[in-house]
């Protein structure tokens, strides 16, 4: 993590030496492999509970895409736990009936053909066993 953090420096310093002699587009650039880089050590630091890197503090740019980085990373976490909860479990699924069952795989399939499967409640669970002997899977 330190060569990002480095790194993502190195283009914000490279950044405004290539601004300073007229090189605008080279500048940006580099400006947006800084912004990469600390965005994605701010994504990093959302799962490790980590502190801004002190790198990052005196540089503004740096800061705000690490901030950036932890925000879109609590917010992808908390669109996984939404997404979970909408969605049907496997311990769910085994307390279903044969019936129950055999209709929802029924529903499954018509579902499927038409390209809208991924909206049934046990979608991942069906798709999981659905895959089985495919290669890859």
């Amino acid at each position: 993590m330190l060569n990002r953090m480095v790194e993502a420096r190195f283009c914000l310093l490279r950044a405004q030496v290539l601004k300073s002699i007229g090189m605008a587009e080279e500048a940006e650039n580099e400006t947006s492999s800084a912004y990469e880089h600390a965005h994605g050590i701010g994504i990093n630091a959302y799962f490790s509970n980590a502190a801004m890197p002190v790198l990052f503090n005196q540089e503004q740019t740096l800061a705000q895409a690490w901030r950036d980085g932890k925000e879109d990373a609590h917010s992808q976490e908390a669109f996984r736990e939404e997404w979970q909860a909408s969605n049907g479990s496997q311990e769910e699924w085994d307390a279903l009936s044969f019936d129950e069952k055999a209709d929802q795989w029924d529903e499954f399939h018509d579902l499927c053909a038409r390209g809208i499967g991924d909206q049934m409640y046990f979608y991942q669970v069906m798709m999981n066993r659905h895959l089985v002997g495919y290669v890859g899977h």
